[in-house]
């Protein structure tokens, strides 16, 4: 076998990091595919098959342009593969040898919503856990939604599924029996179902199953907290920053569908009722959720949609919803005016979550601040009223969010940019040296000869000067007559 060189070797260690997932591995313009991966994904994806090296040693290769990754992403994990993005992590032009690269994301179809298509339709993660403490000690590690090896569950029956939505932070907790939460989650729109690496063969089994039987993903998390004290909230979470690589600060405390509370529709119900999709794929405009849907705002329909799938099934929830819409109802002026303040306004969970993951544009954040202005005259026409039902109760909700608004404004240009890579995005007068450093951008050579006098005086090495190298950028020269000149705050590049 012939010698590795360093750029296969680091590879090789990073395709040991990604796992299963197929490895996008930055190479100057493209990210290239090697071995197996570019086997599979040349044939996902119809890529040409090329290779790297001779003989024997000759590796398939296959690749795709970095610009254009995110739709080649997409499909692969439309399809359900997963896909690590390695990219360079230094910028090549200040490397020494090799450029640094790691693994920055890994997108897997639960966690790829930015990648995928509004009609690609499937978008949570979800798992289930042997909800350890249900029957034992209230005081004991792993309450309700925690796990253990399965001995509790074993006496109570009990599991706890969770569900996850990365797009919106919305997150659900449903405990009972294995059927009824089997039967829970394959109403929902599953798109991966996380399995604790260490969960005993017969709960895995279970979740294989249920993954067969909903046609979805199902990993395996071996970094997951330990199994006496994780929770099925936490698993997901836990899972869902290890493949992004951040902390996802828009996830929100999960909503526990306790049973006295909501009534729990299974899957056939659902599709038997139509509630909202179609039992045939050609009755578009038959269900419940397209007849009664006149909401203005991509949040509003996740709400509706939300309320139709998991409807209250205790009386106090119920009457003060209807007290909110009787008031609607019979408020012709207020009914107006919210859905005016509410035409247009864009959807801040998904651009919470594009914050989250840092992949909001500079254009995002100026939405952003546009959406809380909005949310905050909605929240002063509220006030002016009596609110009754869910209306009082969102009207506490809502904060003035005008300072934050105020400072998102102050901090961009009016216009930003749709990309953060070219800068443009931060007003004048935000940061003082920033503003200077743009002055000495536009500045230019004269900028660099008011420095290059500045420290000749405070050196007194008057032969001193300011030259640009290729390797090292600017820098300043001395002879090595007045090295002994050269003060401490100066770092020795080349002699």
């Amino acid at each position: 076998m012939s010698k590795r060189t360093p750029m296969l070797e680091q590879y090789l260690e990073t395709k040991r990091e990604s796992g299963d997932a197929l490895l996008f591995f930055r190479l100057g313009d493209f990210y290239e595919l090697f071995n197996e991966d570019a086997l599979v994904a040349s044939q996902a994806l119809e890529l040409t098959l090329t290779g790297r090296g001779q003989g024997e040693n000759r590796m398939p290769m296959c690749g795709v342009p970095h610009h254009a990754a995110d739709a080649y992403i997409g499909r692969l994990v439309a399809a359900g593969h997963k896909v690590a993005i390695c990219d360079q992590v230094e910028d090549p032009k200040a490397a020494k040898g090799l450029v640094r690269r790691a693994i920055v994301r890994i997108v897997t179809p639960g966690t790829g919503y930015d990648f995928l298509r509004e009609s690609d339709g499937r978008i949570l993660l979800a798992t289930a856990l042997p909800a350890a403490g249900v029957a034992g000690d209230a005081d004991a590690e792993g309450s309700a939604g925690g796990a253990g090896d399965g001995s509790a569950a074993a006496e109570t029956g009990e599991w706890t599924a969770a569900a996850l939505d990365p797009m919106t932070g919305e997150a659900w907790l449903r405990t009972g029996a294995w059927e009824a939460v089997a039967d829970w989650l394959a109403g929902q729109p599953i798109a991966e179902i996380v399995v604790h690496g260490a969960l005993h063969a017969d709960g895995g089994a279970r979740l294989d199953e249920l993954a067969a039987r909903l046609g979805c993903a199902l990993s395996a998390f071996h970094e997951a907290p330990d199994l006496e004290r994780a929770t099925a909230h936490g698993l997901l979470i836990a899972y869902a920053e290890r493949m992004s690589r951040r902390d996802l600060a828009h996830v929100r405390e999960p909503l526990e569908l306790a049973a006295t509370e909501y009534m729990h529709l299974g899957a056939t119900a659902k599709a038997n009722l139509e509630l909202v999709a179609p039992a045939v794929a050609s009755r578009q405009g038959s269900t419940l959720l397209e007849v009664i849907d006149f909401t203005k705002t991509a949040m509003g329909r996740r709400r509706l949609r939300a309320m139709i799938e998991c409807p209250f099934a205790a009386l106090a929830p119920i009457l003060s919803r209807q007290a909110a819409v009787g008031q609607l109802l019979e408020d012709e002026g207020l009914r107006a005016s919210l859905r005016e303040l509410l035409q247009g306004m864009l959807d801040l969970s998904r651009m919470a979550s594009r914050v989250s993951y840092g992949t909001a544009a500079p254009r995002d954040l100026r939405s952003v601040a546009a959406i809380l202005q909005r949310a905050t005259q909605l929240r002063a026409r509220l006030a002016e009223q009596a609110c009754a039902g869910d209306l009082a109760q969102t009207l506490d909700k809502l904060r003035d969010l005008t300072p934050l608004a105020e400072r998102i404004v102050r901090t961009l240009v009016e216009d930003p940019p749709g990309s953060g890579k070219d800068g443009g995005i931060i007003a004048a007068r935000v940061d003082g040296e920033l503003d200077r450093l743009r002055a000495v951008a536009r500045g230019g050579r004269s900028a660099v000869a008011a420095l290059e006098q500045e420290e000749r005086a405070r050196t007194g090495i008057k032969s001193l000067k300011i030259t640009f190298h290729r390797v090292f950028g600017y820098c300043i020269e001395v002879t090595s007559s007045n090295a002994h000149l050269v003060p401490g705050d100066f770092e020795r590049r080349q002699t």
